[in-house]
This record gives structure tokens, C-alpha cells and sequence, in this order.
């Protein structure tokens, strides 16, 4: 009987002997066996012989990645009033391991580079930190919690926005750089819950926030040109009395 069955197995065309071991050891496996098939791998007409189809196997695409974050702030039309904070902007990228010409266009968009900008609704500096965001950001960096005094001044205000910069750029990433950056601005201007709330379809935008995304998104793609068209319609926006203000500052040697 059993070399009847043996026989009879050898006789079999080959894909189909195929076709059993593999249906065996799916049972094997169901039954918890460790199963080792010493066979061949058929080909897509043997495949088709047996009565199978063949299984496309998904090519993996890798992930892209962003590229290094740069140290150094050139970007050709910065104005004078945010090219003169760079020290701060470098100095808070590398501790934050964010891009530097990004602080410098977020810094921009903010203040023009206005040291003493205060918003109407409180937010400071730079980089215009609400003093209870920065509450926040001290108790989970454990550090002092900065006076609204302190939170204008330059290296703090940079400091404590490339650390909630950072926070909105890592829960929004996506694998394009440029949709990052533009979902991290409208978390960082509207506040993370708001933006996350717009993403489910479950609430919108502010006008403001929309407008922010687009200043700085567009001038985040245009950094390596000579000229920014997004930088120039923000100045007449408004944007030109910030500069204007930032101009007439008068600020302590660097």
C-alpha cells in the first residue's frame, strides 16, 4: 500500500505534486508543526497548470527620507532684521536638530524680526511664544518657566519655538518634506488640536492660519532662489510694517 502511494505520488506531473506539498504544509502549519518544503519554486505557468493563479508580490517602497537639516542660514532675500538674529536661529537648530532656514522663514513670517513684537493675544519674540505654551515647554524640558520679559528676548524666544516647532514638525511628518513643513506651520500657528481636528474633517482653519501656511510653505520651497515671490506678497500683506518695525529697533551688540 505505502510504496503503492509512493508510486503513485512519483507518477504525478510535477506541479501538481507541488500544489500538494504546499496544501500539506498549510495543514502542518494550522496544527502548529514546523514545516521545511524542499522543492522548487514553480514557475507562473506551472502556476496556471495547476489550476493557480500567481500572487504579485507588493514591492516595498522605501520610506523617503528627510535630508540633513541645514546648520547655517543663507538664504538670499532674508532682510537684514532676521539675518542678524542667525547666531540664535543656528545655535537653537542644533539643539533641536531642525533646519535653520526654517527658524529664519518662521522667524520672519512672526516678527520680521522684530524683537519686541507682541501679538494682541500675548505671544512674544521672535518667534511669538505664547507665555503659557511656554510654561508648558519648560515643565517638560524642566527648566524655570521665562518671564514674558525674558520670553522677547532673542535667544529664549528662538529656543523655546524650534523646540515647538520640532514637536509640530515630528506629529505631523509626512514622507514629503514640503507638506511637512506646511501642516507643522498650521499646527504651530492654530495650535496642534485645531490642525489635527482640520486633517479628521471634523473643523476648519482659521483665515489666519490658512494664510500663515501658505507664507511660510511658499517661502520654505522658494529658500534657494535668488528671489521669493511668497516673501514679496507677504510685504505687502503687511508684512512691510513688521520690517519696518524690526528697522527701527534698537538692540544691544551682537
Amino acid at each position: 500500500m505505502q510504496n503503492d502511494a509512493l508510486r503513485t505520488a512519483r507518477e504525478c506531473p510535477r506541479e501538481v505534486r507541488h500544489f500538494c506539498f504546499v496544501r500539506l504544509g498549510y495543514v502542518m502549519l494550522a496544527l502548529g508543526a514546523t514545516v521545511f518544503i524542499a522543492c522548487e519554486r514553480p514557475t507562473p505557468a506551472e502556476h496556471r497548470l495547476a489550476g493557480l493563479s500567481t500572487i504579485p508580490v507588493p514591492s516595498i517602497e522605501p520610506t523617503p527620507q528627510w535630508p540633513s537639516p541645514a546648520t547655517t542660514v543663507d538664504i538670499a532675500w532674508l532682510p537684514p532684521t532676521v539675518r542678524r538674529h542667525r547666531g540664535a536661529l543656528e545655535a537653537a537648530a542644533v539643539a533641536h536638530t531642525i533646519d535653520a532656514e526654517l527658524l529664519a522663514i518662521v522667524t520672519l513670517v512672526e516678527s520680521g524680526g522684530w524683537v519686541g513684537a507682541v501679538s494682541p493675544t500675548g505671544a512674544r519674540g521672535l518667534m511669538q511664544v505664547m507665555p503659557a505654551t511656554a510654561g508648558i515647554i519648560a515643565t517638560e524640558r524642566r527648566l524655570p518657566a521665562p518671564s514674558p520679559v525674558r520670553l522677547s528676548e532673542p535667544a529664549v524666544s528662538v529656543d523655546f519655538g524650534a523646540y515647538y516647532f520640532q514637536q509640530q514638525l515630528a506629529a505631523f511628518a509626512t514622507p514629503d518634506v514640503d507638506e511637512s513643513v506646511s501642516r507643522a506651520a498650521g499646527a504651530y500657528n492654530g495650535g496642534p488640536t485645531a490642525f489635527r481636528r482640520f486633517l479628521e474633517q471634523t473643523g476648519e482653519l482659521s483665515d489666519q492660519t490658512k494664510r500663515y501656511r501658505g507664507w511660510v510653505g511658499g517661502m520654505w520651497r522658494e529658500r534657494r532662489q535668488a528671489t521669493s515671490p511668497t516673501f514679496a506678497r507677504w510685504r505687502a500683506a503687511g508684512g512691510d510694517r513688521l520690517l519696518e518695525k524690526a528697522a527701527a529697533e534698537s538692540l544691544p551688540a551682537q
